[in-house]
């Protein structure tokens, strides 16, 4: 096999798992928001329902997709700080800014895909690139366990 066609391969590969990601939770609420917000009644629920296999398998649906649209906190940065300031501050600040959140995205994409068999809580804030294109990217803990609902064979408090 020539490199250049593991690099197609590769890429292509990426692209369908970076595409049909949105497609996977379609049917589903996000069930992680910033822990700073308070979650809806049905949001809670929807998180309280959600089986290992439904939290570990968007966990890493959001590992592909944070990884392969990292590259689009650059122009999102530049466009939020030219519209925050003036155009030459916002387009080096914003380059700055996307740089950085872009790397944070990236590494917190390949963290969820190295421990997507751990249900954990999400890192980063808005969970993908598209969501809230206008809201900077924060970012919160990292490895905390998604304990949402309870697993079975676990003692119960009564």
């Amino acid at each position: 096999m020539h490199p250049h066609q593991r690099l197609v391969i590769a890429l292509v590969c990426t692209a369908s798992a970076v595409m049909f990601s949105p497609v996977l939770s379609a049917d589903t609420q996000p069930s992680y928001t910033n822990p700073n917000v308070n979650l809806s009644a049905q949001n809670q629920a929807a998180d309280a329902n959600s089986s290992y296999g439904q939290k570990i398998g968007n966990k890493a649906a959001r590992a592909f997709a944070n990884i392969g649209t990292s590259g689009l906190e650059m122009p999102k940065n530049i466009i939020n700080t030219v519209n925050q300031g003036n155009p030459l501050y916002g387009f080096f600040g914003g380059m700055i800014k996307g740089l950085a959140n872009m790397v944070g995205r990236t590494g917190c994409g390949l963290i969820d895909l190295i421990t997507f068999p751990l249900p954990t809580k999400p890192s980063v804030f808005p969970l993908y690139i598209w969501d809230d294109f206008d809201v900077d990217t924060t970012y919160g803990p990292i490895l905390r366990l998604n304990n949402s609902s309870t697993e079975p064979g676990l003692d119960q408090p009564r």
